[in-house]
């Protein structure tokens, strides 16, 4: 998949409006743009379970060191920050950084994406097993486990807040088999499956996942509804870049990959993802209140604020760089 940074980018961009937008009217249609917009955690999902679909051999060590680094110590540290920020009591601190918040709040925890993406990681080891073994059938099993989890979990356990998580489950294991997925189809049936679940998802996330979120037969269901339109976004988003990629290797076409503005542009919010995230959770708010106070205008506080929250993610992110080749400098030297 070519397109990976490029979606990455546009996840991080959907999530900025879903928290952030200020509305023009309130037409059904704009109100339903905003609140469909959820899908970029799921696409975020997704992406994660590709890249370990496509390994083939992994350094478990280095494997959790990497995430516990890239995820957990942000989090951390963007904890510490809110602590100060937002005047917590030392008492909830504690709770965010040890998951224990996340456990008993789900969704409504602090950067609840961290802690439900670093356990997905620490999963890892088991999806690649069952994968392994079961070999095509792996995705079967591992849905039949993700409903049995789910029922368990609302109608045993009845920490329906956890469910925001869980049902991302069925979007990280179509990550994980999508390339085996993808080869299963013919050539000439791509597109109109592509369509087709273009068409199917949109009227779903339209009816079930924006106008009225679906809570049936599970509690937040309308995030497995939405699963066919995200389907189609990444496939489509696949075969774009991948017809690009052909095309380049003729030689008259003398472009290179990843040039146009708008994939430049959607490359550099991809990677600052977990920043812009945090950022816009943590000051976004406030942040777009201040500029609407002083500017009147909706529309141009919220691109005010989406400009402000971005660039200070790409100085966090850069000094995050800088601050691993030093500790990684260091430890050669030592």
């Amino acid at each position: 998949m070519k397109c990976k940074k490029e979606l990455m980018g546009l996840s991080a961009l959907l999530i900025l409006f879903f928290h952030l937008y200020i509305p023009f009217t309130t037409s059904a249609l704009e109100l339903s743009l905003q609140r469909s917009a959820y899908i970029g955690v799921d696409l975020f999902f997704f992406l994660s379970a590709y890249s370990l679909g496509r390994k083939t051999k992994i350094n478990w060590r280095a494997f959790f060191h990497n995430r516990f680094c890239v995820i957990y110590l942000p989090f951390v540290l963007f904890a510490v920050f809110a602590f100060f920020y937002q005047g917590w009591k030392f008492k909830r601190l504690l709770e965010v950084v040890s998951g224990v918040e996340f456990l008993r709040r789900g969704g409504g925890s602090f950067l609840w994406f961290f802690p439900g993406m670093f356990l997905f990681y620490f999963m890892t080891p088991l999806w690649l097993r069952v994968k392994e073994a079961f070999s095509k059938s792996g995705l079967l099993v591992m849905l039949m486990g993700w409903l049995l989890l789910a029922v368990f979990v609302q109608f045993v356990l009845k920490q329906n807040q956890l469910l925001l998580l869980i049902h991302r489950m069925p979007i990280f294991f179509l990550g994980l088999y999508y390339e085996e997925g993808k080869a299963l189809i013919p050539e000439k049936w791509k597109i109109p499956v592509l369509i087709g679940l273009l068409v199917v998802g949109s009227f779903l996330m339209y009816r079930y996942g924006a106008i009225v979120k679906l809570n049936k037969p599970l509690r937040d269901f309308y995030y497995i509804v939405a699963i066919p339109f995200e389907l189609a976004v990444v496939g489509f988003c696949d075969r774009i870049s991948g017809g690009k990629e052909a095309a380049r290797e003729n030689a008259s076409f003398v472009e290179t990959q990843g040039k146009g503005l708008l994939s430049k542009a959607l490359r550099l919010v991809g990677t600052i993802t977990l920043e812009l995230y945090a950022l816009q959770m943590i000051v976004g708010y406030n942040l777009e209140g201040a500029l609407l106070t002083w500017i009147k205008n909706g529309q141009v506080s919220f691109v005010l604020t989406c400009a402000i929250l971005m660039a200070l993610s790409y100085g966090l992110c850069r000094i995050k760089n800088f601050t691993m080749i030093w500790i990684s400098e260091r430890k050669k030297n030592l």
